[in-house]
Order: C-alpha cells, then sequence, then structure tokens
C-alpha cells in the first residue's frame, strides 16, 4: 500500500509528523574521548527528531552535534543552518536516527 510520508500509519509510534528533506548533514560525536566528525544526508525531520545516513556506523546513545544547510532563506537573502543537538535512538548499519534535544538556526558560515 503507497501512503504519502506525511500521513502517520495507524501502528505509527511517533507522536510528530516526518517531512522528507534531502539536506547535507555535517555532524561531531565523540568516540574514544575524541572528537570525530562526518557528513551524511537527511532523510527526513520532525520537530523531534531526525533520521539520517551516516558516513560512520554510529551506536545508539551516542551523543551528535548536527549542522543542516536548510533549503529556505532568511529574508530572500541570507543562507541558513539549522544547528541540532540530540541523541541517536537507534541504528541500523549507517542509517541513524537521532531525538533531538536541541535546536537553532543560524547564520550559514557561523561555527558548527
Amino acid at each position: 500500500m503507497d501512503r504519502s510520508p506525511l500521513v502517520p500509519a495507524s501502528n505509527e509510534r511517533r507522536s510528530k509528523l516526518r517531512f522528507p528533506l534531502a539536506r547535507k548533514v555535517r555532524y561531531e560525536f565523540v568516540q574514544s574521548n575524541q572528537s570525530q566528525c562526518g557528513q551524511g544526508e537527511i532523510l527526513n525531520i520532525s520537530s523531534s527528531g531526525v533520521l539520517l545516513q551516516a558516513e560512520h556506523e554510529l551506536q545508539p546513545g551516542t551523543k551528535l552535534r548536527l549542522s543542516i544547510s536548510w533549503p529556505i532563506k532568511l529574508n530572500e537573502t541570507a543562507s541558513i543552518k539549522l544547528v541540532a543537538e540530540g541523541k541517536i535512538v537507534w541504528a541500523k548499519e549507517k542509517k541513524v536516527a537521532v531525538r533531538l534535544t536541541s535546536h537553532e538556526f543560524r547564520l550559514l558560515g557561523s561555527k558548527l
């Protein structure tokens, strides 16, 4: 059965709708007491979570800091990015779901 990604199924566990958003993402995490960086692609997003394809195999419980270039410009002129923090709630191979704990928009070019 084909259904819209914006319409939750009756057995849907998420309380927020996820929206498809194909955008590049840069992420930071700590592994073995060292800060690591990686890149990937956002697959979908909601106000409380993100599903992304990462270049690393990451583990549930890992805290991430994400930087996502936003598709809409501020005042139609300034490029912005979404900077968010969260924790991986599940991972399968290089696909990870992140529950967001904070997020804010920043002008593109400001530090991650």
